[in-house]
């Protein structure tokens, strides 16, 4: 992976206590803490859950949503105030994962995200905390997404949680033999998922003790990202209307014909992911600008209830950049794609009118400085930081609920 950092940070580990007369924000009381990544931190029996349920240790959020890319946290970023964060607990990597291994996104895309992260988070004082949860096909080590995302945690001194490491030591006795660890290919099972919560959690108050708030800022080349909701993007006078779930609630435009819209985006823009209500779309999207790209725009979830909605984010291929402070969207039918959103959908039958429930499109535009902080003197692996001991009880609450 490319290093634009102007600055390197130290060597990792354990770094040691803040000197006196370090500048802290949390000087009493629990650090303010917000989740945001996709199901596995969706899941009301995961390890999220147990970080808001831990009261007494901190103050947590969960801004979190599933089927998405890391696009998802500048859809999130206007309901976040970083200011008034310690930390964030940030968890992308097994959908990312998945999208590099299906060859439905590109790891520059995915380091130019998380790169947008740390600048938006840091530089106002809270940490980001990088969960590289397991998928069960990339073990032991987590492949390329793991790779990337320690690449990421060592080039700008943040913790991480190695959700590989963590069940290579949950494992590594012949006791464990016969628990269940995962639900399915990218979901932990409940019980491991919510051990894993437990251990991060009891780590999170030192974590954000150790911030020093005043690292100078440092200057790195990447990209700003902002998400461009569809309704004062698109003119054209399409239907409009609400929907929520007990996550979210979002505006719509949705088109239920073979036709094109207009979307506005500034001078200098280009679209990287397409968020929509996947139970209600279904057609062959071209997106077109100073390049194009063809998306097929299908799920399983297609059909849902009118007052259903299964909001995801969705990356372009490829980047698309605006032409003349417009993309256009091509909504249509075809068999010739560069991404599926998913390969068990036939495409739009001659019988269908093809359609798309458009939220809107993140974007982004190139910055020449993108301030940051290292908050910690270099990189932190939080599960090396685990005692055995406390794996040995984890081991034992799964052993009592085989």
């Amino acid at each position: 992976m490319p290093d634009h950092a102007t600055e390197t940070a130290s060597s990792p580990g354990a770094p040691p206590a803040p000197p006196p007369g370090t500048p802290l924000a949390l000087q009493a009381g629990r650090p303010r803490i917000a989740v945001i990544g996709t199901s596995n931190s969706v899941a009301a029996g995961g390890w999220a859950r147990v970080v808001q349920q831990a009261v007494e240790v901190v103050e947590a959020s969960n801004l979190s949503l599933g089927f998405c890319s890391s696009d998802l946290f500048a859809f999130r970023r206007e309901a976040m105030d970083f200011a008034a964060l310690d930390l964030c607990l940030v968890d992308f990597a097994c959908n990312d994962g998945t999208l590099l291994a299906s060859h439905s996104h590109a790891q520059r895309q995915v380091e130019a995200a998380l790169r947008a992260m740390v600048s938006e988070t840091t530089r106002q004082g809270c940490l980001p905390v990088l969960m590289i949860l397991p998928v069960n096909s990339f073990r032991p080590d987590g492949g390329r997404i793991a790779a990337l995302y320690r690449a990421v945690a060592e080039k700008f001194a943040l913790p991480f949680f190695d959700g590989y490491a963590f069940l290579n030591r949950l494992c590594a006795t012949p006791e464990m033999e016969g628990v269940a660890l995962f639900k399915d290919n990218m979901h932990l099972d409940n019980p491991v998922s919510v051990q894993l919560g437990r251990m991060v959690v009891e780590l999170l108050p030192g974590l954000a003790a150790r911030r020093d708030l005043a690292a100078p800022l440092r200057r790195s080349t990447g990209f700003r990202y902002r998400y461009f909701p569809a309704g004062p993007a698109i003119r054209r006078g399409f239907t409009r209307l609400r929907r929520e779930t007990a996550l979210i609630g979002v505006d719509l435009v949705e088109i239920q014909s073979e036709t094109a819209a207009d979307f506005r985006l500034p001078n200098g823009y280009e679209a990287t992911g397409l968020v929509a209500d996947f139970g209600h779309s279904h057609t062959l999207l071209t997106a077109s600008g100073t390049r194009s790209v063809r998306l097929h725009v299908a799920s399983k979830h297609d059909g849902a209830p009118p007052e259903k909605m299964v909001l995801g984010i969705w990356p372009m291929p490829r980047p698309v950049p605006e032409m003349g402070g417009f993309i256009r969207l091509t909504i249509g039918r075809g068999r010739n794609w560069d991404v599926t959103t998913d390969h068990s959908v036939k495409p739009v039958g001659e019988e269908e009118a093809p359609r798309l429930a458009l939220a809107g499109l993140v974007a982004r535009e190139r910055q020449a400085e993108l301030p940051w902080r290292a908050l910690l003197p270099g990189a932190l692996d939080l599960c090396a930081l685990v005692p055995e001991a406390r794996f040995a009880m984890a081991r034992a609450a799964l052993r009592g609920g085989r």
